[in-house]
């Protein structure tokens, strides 16, 4: 496939020295900020990592927390080498379509009265776009646990695959919460931590998530906890559910985890929210 590869990152570089731009985004975990690549740019400088570096960057921008693991990136700066880590862009925000500057710059054409290619954007989300209302009881744990608080929430999260289990835990630590990790579900029972939540992974050796959760309700544990999978099957949702857990496809992406441990939180008076 090199020579596919050539090829386009050769039409790439073409379409750049045209006046058109590919940007992606994606999230530097360890920076805790956004990160825009400028493709074209990439593709055009000729550098003999340009294709690698694209790859990497496309792998970052699919790499939902959760259900891929991060993509690391090595870099030097002031002569040190070190490795940064970066994962989809949702971490960050939910649409992106161009850095701010490109506005200033067509605005700035605008006036001088120069021309501009017409700019059509086409959005779909599956999601609210909007912050969901709801009433909050006059007492004084209701109203604290709506609202976001400086003291981050402490979450366990459970999966036997490391790379997983820390992008989960990164991105959660970008949101303020206290993070604890644990390989399996035999070493999370062991530890048996008081935290605010659990996240586990449902298709683990050994323990699976729900054998975890039946264990814990032996325990008379009352602790919110999310079950995530990558498995497409009812009955695991219907049985989790049962089980008074709550069940997220790791396809849904980082927002839709990041609201249901806030619904949870919420639901449980919790008043360290995320």
């Amino acid at each position: 496939f090199a020579g596919e590869a050539d090829e386009m990152l050769a039409r790439i570089a073409k379409r750049y020295d045209e006046g058109r731009l590919l940007l992606i985004l994606t999230a530097n975990l360890d920076a805790q900020q956004p990160v825009i690549w400028n493709i074209g740019a990439i593709a055009k400088s000729g550098h003999p990592k340009a294709p690698d570096t694209i790859r990497r960057i496309l792998l970052a921008s699919a790499a939902v927390p959760g259900a891929f693991p991060p993509t690391m990136f090595n870099v030097t700066v002031n002569g040190q080498p070190f490795q940064e880590m970066h994962v989809d862009g949702g971490a960050f925000a939910q649409a992106f379509l161009y850095p701010a500057s490109v506005a200033r710059l067509r605005q700035a054409r605008l006036r001088r009265g120069e021309k501009v290619v017409p700019a059509t954007a086409y959005i779909i989300r599956n999601g609210r776009l909007d912050p969901e209302w709801s009433a909050v009881e006059r007492r004084t744990m209701s109203i604290a646990g709506r609202a976001i608080s400086t003291e981050g929430p402490t979450i366990a999260v459970v999966d036997d695959d490391s790379p997983v289990c820390d992008s989960i835990r990164a991105l959660l630590e970008v949101h303020g919460a206290y993070v604890r990790t644990y390989q399996g579900g035999i070493a999370f029972l062991r530890a048996s931590p008081k935290v605010d939540c659990l996240i586990l992974d449902y298709d683990m050796p050994g323990l699976t998530g729900l054998d975890v959760i039946s264990e814990l309700r032996t325990r008379d544990w009352t602790t919110p906890t999310i079950l995530i999978t990558a498995i497409d099957d009812s009955s695991v949702e219907q049985r989790a559910l049962q089980l008074g857990g709550q069940l997220i496809k790791k396809a849904s992406g980082p927002q839709a985890l990041l609201q249901a441990i806030r619904a949870k939180l919420e639901e449980a008076l919790c008043p360290r929210n995320i």
